[in-house]
C-alpha cells in the first residue's frame, strides 16, 4: 500500500511519480474508449457514462445470465425459485403451450 514513511525508521514514503499518475489516467481512459466514446477533457462525467453504456446494456437484458447458464441461480438470488400461477405454485420457467418449461 502507500506510506507516508517514516523518517524514525527510514521508511521513505511512497513514490508517486509520473509512471503512476499515466497509468491510471491510460486506464481510466480505456474504460472510456471501450464504450465506444471520444475522450473529451471538457466532460468530467466520461468514466460514469462509459461504465453505464458498458454494464447497463438494454440491447439484450439479461441475456448474459441465459448465456451463462446461471438463470436458475439468478432467480433464487432474487427468491423467484417458485411462481404463482392462478392457484398453484409450479417451478419457474416459462410456458411453451399448455406445459411448463424450465429454465
Amino acid at each position: 500500500g502507500f506510506t507516508r514513511g517514516n523518517p524514525q525508521t527510514g521508511t521513505p514514503a511512497t513514490d508517486l511519480d509520473d509512471d503512476y499518475f499515466d497509468m491510471l489516467q491510460e486506464e481510466l481512459c480505456s474504460v472510456v474508449e471501450a464504450s465506444g466514446a471520444s475522450l473529451d477533457k471538457g466532460r468530467h462525467d466520461q468514466l460514469l457514462t462509459a461504465l453505464r453504456a458498458l454494464l447497463l446494456s438494454r440491447k439484450n437484458p439479461f441475456g448474459d445470465i441465459k448465456s451463462d447458464g446461471t438463470v436458475k441461480t439468478a432467480l433464487e438470488n432474487l427468491g423467484l425459485t417458485n411462481a404463482i400461477i392462478g392457484d398453484t405454485c409450479k417451478e419457474a420457467g416459462f410456458y411453451l403451450g399448455s406445459e411448463l418449461a424450465p429454465y
